[in-house]
């Protein structure tokens, strides 16, 4: 358990090594018949299956979670299996159950007695975690107003805490729902914060989406080129290190950057690409804008 985490840093949510190391703890703590270590271990596997876009794996194991949640009794349990279906409902695009999975887990979250499980969850507070997923279900379900006040509560809630990691990943999904808000200026700060945060501490993984996200500001702002490039810079990283995740949703602002600089075959070849993702995943989350009209 203390490999995991650690490989997951240095290596990545994606790599062979997290997944190996994470199978031998479950087998372990199943052995035992622990299941308070199994949380998250399970949880851990969770994050790994859904960055890889196994999205069909990583419902499994969330139910597992909550299986475990249910027989055991404990709400810390519950907290983190609520927030594992949430965010997978999300990105299956079922975005009523996601809704609901994340209320229930925003009225089980107590900060006195939850916000130390951080550091049992690879560093997410459950809140933030919430919050965050909440703020893109939103946006979905058709309320960008909304999208929005969750998503500044989640940000606003991480700094209260001073933790890095949920910092960063407050500021990555308010960045989304600042870009598909279409408010260029916030998306590229967002995404600047992010990078300048992730390279001092080393958080490595985060780069190449805040990257990403900083060409969409950026070809939002007019500047399709210079956009052009940074987003075809983060989507080949994150190709590299098995990152499947959000790949759909800037392989569409790629496609849409594409046509306004009249490269409409360059166009078509993003949309296809992302249309292939998508159906290979059964990730279902940004579909609708692969048939948008450009």
């Amino acid at each position: 358990m203390a490999i995991s985490p650690a490989l997951t840093a240095v290596k990545g949510f994606a790599a062979a090594e997290t997944e190996r190391e994470y199978t031998h703890a479950r087998e372990l703590c199943a052995r035992l018949g622990d299941s308070l270590e199994l949380s998250p271990v399970l949880f851990g596997l969770w994050v790994m299956y859904l960055v890889r876009g196994e999205l069909r794996r990583a419902h499994e194991v969330a139910e597992g979670l909550l299986q475990l949640a249910q027989s055991a009794h404990d709400p810390e349990l519950r907290l983190y299996a609520q927030i594992a279906l949430g965010h997978t409902f999300l990105w299956l695009g079922g975005f009523i159950p996601a809704k609901e999975h994340l209320e229930s887990a925003i009225a089980i979250y107590d900060p006195e007695h939850h916000q130390t499980l951080a550091l049992r969850y690879l560093g997410f507070d459950a809140a933030v975690y919430c919050l965050s997923g909440m703020a893109l279900t939103l946006w979905q379900l058709g309320y960008p107003d909304q999208a929005l006040i969750r998503g500044n509560e989640a940000l606003a809630w991480a700094q209260r805490l001073f933790d890095p990691q949920s910092l960063v990943l407050a500021e990555r999904f308010l960045g989304e729902v600042h870009l598909f808000r279409r408010e260029a200026n916030a998306a590229k700060e967002n995404a600047e914060s992010l990078i300048n945060r992730s390279a001092e501490r080393g958080f490595s993984e985060w780069i190449p989406r805040a990257t990403t996200l900083r060409g969409g500001g950026i070809v939002l702002q007019g500047r399709h080129e210079e956009g052009i490039a940074q987003i075809q810079e983060g989507l080949a990283a994150l190709r590299a290190t098995r990152f499947e995740l959000w790949r759909t949703t800037f392989l569409c602002l790629l496609a849409e950057a594409y046509v306004e600089t009249g490269r409409l075959d360059d166009g078509f070849s993003a949309l296809a690409e992302a249309q292939a993702v998508a159906d290979k995943n059964e990730e279902r989350e940004h579909e609708a804008e692969i048939h948008r009209p450009l």
